[in-house]
């Protein structure tokens, strides 16, 4: 997938994401693990980046054969409301799709259909896509910092949300704009969080993903799933793809900074 895309596991209804494809050069290739940062490491971080409407993070609890077990959302992010002042904020739900994935994705790549993964972004630098990422809160969208420039300027980025094919029609994508953009310039890997001009009208298109906390647990097996549009991939019309996965033993990087899973075939997008 895309520099900057999630890798993301299924809790109960909560989609969960837990990495962020960062590195990992081996990682299309079979017997070598995809490499993804770890995004619980960034939590304090990134809350301090996000204010309004902070992200929900989650802990994930597995055994690695069982996705499906008990969620604890503190902190979901809630949307502004100017009705009347007495209302009450209506609450976002994250990691709500409206697709039945697990009923219809299986092991290996496939295409993407509307609405699978209605938090995955586009990120476009003058109008051309360049990098994944995530929408983690309503004016807030996640990447991978190597995406960008050590001083980027904001003005020249949009983010599409919505969008399944990089070419073709996407009657249900938004384009925003964006004011402004953040490292983290932590130690290791690093993330960058794009503030967005407008908060986007949330759909069954266009949803927030939560973020895994760090008290969580990825056993081997667990399974998980990358998406994004990898070069040269998904058609002429270059759609949106999907791939399942599971959580593997990290060879030789560290595992509390890193999730591995098992070979991905998308292909990634490489940088300069």
């Amino acid at each position: 997938g895309d520099s900057g895309g999630p890798i993301v596991s299924k809790q109960g209804i909560y989609w969960i994401q837990s990495g962020v494809v960062s590195f990992g050069n081996r990682c299309a290739l079979a017997n070598f693990p995809g490499v993804y940062a770890r995004v619980s490491q960034y939590q304090t971080w990134i809350n301090s980046q996000i204010t309004s409407d902070q992200p929900g993070f989650i802990t994930f609890l597995s055994s690695g054969t069982d996705s499906d077990l008990n969620v604890t959302c503190p902190g979901l992010p809630s949307v502004r409301t100017t009705t009347t002042p007495t209302t009450t904020p209506a609450p976002v739900v994250c990691g709500s799709a409206s697709a039945s994935l697990n009923s219809r994705i299986g092991e290996g790549s496939s295409l993407a259909t509307a609405g699978s993964w209605p938090w995955i972004a586009s990120l476009q630098k003058n109008g051309a896509h360049v990098c994944g990422g995530t929408l983690v809160a309503v004016d807030s969208v996640m990447s991978d910092a190597s995406c960008f420039s050590a001083q980027p300027n904001a003005s020249q980025w949009t983010v599409i949300l919505g969008r399944l094919k990089q070419n073709g029609s996407n009657p249900n994508e938004v384009t925003l704009n964006v004011i402004n953009i953040t490292m983290s310039n932590l130690a290791g890997h690093n993330v960058a969080i794009l503030r967005l001009a407008s908060q986007p009208k949330l759909s069954n298109y266009i949803q927030p993903i939560c973020v895994d906390q760090g008290t969580s647990t990825f056993s081997t097996r667990t399974k998980c799933w990358v998406a994004g549009w990898g070069t040269g991939q998904g058609g002429a019309e270059q759609v949106l793809q999907e791939f399942q996965t599971s959580v593997v033993e990290c060879m030789n990087v560290s595992s509390s900074d890193n999730i591995c899973t098992g070979p991905v075939t998308l292909l990634q997008v490489r940088h300069s």
